[in-house]
């Protein structure tokens, strides 16, 4: 019974920490004025979220991907944008943590505005990173829907 109700008491912990992230990302997005603005709050509250690096990639003239913005900045190898290029062409996410292109170093989600995809929001996850749960995923993907909300 004791073990139950810690384990609840955690659950209701995790369940008000997730709330409080998109909350405060929403009202933050709410506040940004420019497309720069939104990209920032974004990148700032998705690291948190998964404790690692996060880049914002757009279309490249042609078939390539550019980033943007990463928070740390880092080094995103080619191979990576070609994984970010099939998530924006095809609305889809791809890399790790999915069944396509699984081996990628990075989760990349689309950012899905009115029928159109504007971006890519690519994730280096930690491999013991709290966005392996199927409830923090949700929160995740809630977070990638308000920003493409933002930027559209």
């Amino acid at each position: 019974l004791t073990r139950r109700v810690r384990e609840q008491a955690t659950s209701a912990r995790e369940r008000a920490a997730r709330t409080h992230r998109l909350y405060a990302l929403t009202g933050e997005l709410a506040a940004a004025r420019t497309d720069a603005d939104v990209v920032r709050v974004a990148l700032h509250h998705l690291a948190g979220l998964v404790e690692g690096s996060v880049a914002y990639l757009e279309p490249q003239a042609g078939t390539g991907m550019v980033v943007v913005a990463s928070q740390p900045p880092e080094h995103w190898p080619v191979e990576e944008l070609a994984v970010a290029r099939w998530c924006f062409d095809r609305q889809q996410p791809a890399g790790a943590g999915t069944s396509t292109l699984p081996a990628s170093r990075a989760r990349y989600l689309p950012i899905v505005g009115s029928g159109a995809t504007l971006g890519v929001m690519g994730l280096i996850l930690r491999t013991d990173g709290p966005v392996d749960r199927t409830s923090d995923r949700s929160v995740l993907t809630a977070m990638v829907e308000q920003v493409a909300v933002a930027l559209d």
